[in-house]
């Protein structure tokens, strides 16, 4: 949560707006999801592929959102549509390269150090994502890992433990 907040207030500075303005509210706990939801959830399967269409797609999507449009909306949906055809049809081992070059600005006129530096953060990006997706999906069927009980500081005779 902190690092979150922490991000939230530099992109916000950035910005040029105010981040002792920023309220941040924890999300609800997710929940399993009752009946066919919950077992349709139980076999969802979340892999690479999945995640950088994920990542792509919401890249691409903001920054339409975040530049005055310039395309109509067909436009808009071919490109989408295009973007979301390349990344279905690219080999696994080009998912990063196809991210950095979706999010990383002028990405090919990088060079070495700079251009490894991309791809490893969109392999690590593409890699983070799909294991966070894949426990909220774990969330929703009921199948993700039980919290641990919780460590009591003082022994049965009630001194102190630590």
């Amino acid at each position: 949560g902190s690092i979150m907040a922490h991000r939230m207030a530099i992109t916000c500075r950035n910005l040029g707006g105010r981040p002792e303005r920023v309220i941040l509210i924890d999300p609800p706990q997710p929940n399993p999801l009752p009946g066919f939801m919950g077992a349709m959830a139980r076999n969802v399967r979340i892999g690479p592929r999945q995640a950088a269409e994920s990542l792509m797609l919401g890249t691409s999507l903001s920054k339409s959102l975040s530049v005055e449009a310039t395309m109509g909306a067909e436009d808009e949906s071919a490109a989408l549509g295009a973007l979301y055809q390349e990344v279905q049809s690219a080999p696994e081992q080009m998912l990063s390269f196809l991210l950095a070059k979706a999010s990383v600005p002028r990405f090919l006129e990088l060079a070495g150090d700079d251009m490894e530096r991309a791809l490893f953060d969109a392999s690590r990006r593409i890699s983070t994502h799909r294991h966070l997706v894949q426990l909220l999906w774990n969330e929703w069927a009921g199948t993700a890992a039980k919290p641990p009980r919780p460590f009591k500081y003082t022994s049965r005779r009630g001194a102190p433990a630590i």
